[in-house]
């Protein structure tokens, strides 16, 4: 199964995740919190045939990444969650991708909060808006009505059934 089967409703998402003609250097997956953003991201790997690599926030884990993004052979998508929790050190490390960008390797970036990160940045990456999830959406992962009732994203419908996805009536 590919990443795409995973990824329900999003309808306008993916309308510009499978438009785009390659991959940016330097892309800022923003929106809210469980709305998916490292699941796109891991299918706009997949679409472009990219190794899809998850980087954790540490600086020195950046550094290397990048560094690597320069000698690897085959396309890496390197993906670092959290944008707006890199040290400014780490922020300014990735500035390097936008100025020389590596041929064979990009990076994505999560954040929920754009404003808080340098205007430099901003003006230099593919930002992509992940939209708010509608009622409509979140039916596809549950028809329970009191959990639709405060649900903004997928995840929340999960920490309702303690992580486990229990799909919607119709999928039963």
């Amino acid at each position: 199964m590919g990443v795409r089967e995973l990824i329900k409703g999003r309808k306008r998402m993916l309308e510009i995740i499978e438009g785009l003609p390659s991959i940016p250097p330097l892309t800022i997956f923003a929106g809210v919190r469980g709305g998916g953003k490292k699941l796109l991201a891991q299918y706009l790997a997949e679409l472009h045939n990219y190794t899809f690599t998850m980087v954790d926030r540490d600086i020195d884990l950046i550094r290397e990444a990048i560094n690597n993004s320069y000698t690897v052979k085959e396309p890496v998508l390197y993906c670092i969650p959290d944008f707006e929790k890199l040290s400014i050190n780490a922020m300014n490390a990735l500035l390097k991708i936008t100025e020389e960008p590596p041929n064979n390797s990009c990076f994505i970036t999560t954040t929920e909060a754009l404003s808080m990160i340098p205007a430099t940045i901003l003006s230099r990456a593919y930002i992509i808006i992940n939209e708010p999830y509608s009622k409509e959406e979140l039916r596809l992962f549950t028809d329970d009505e009191q959990v639709l009732s405060y649900a903004k994203t997928p995840a929340d419908v999960l920490d309702k059934n303690n992580g486990i996805y229990m799909g919607n009536s119709q999928d039963k």
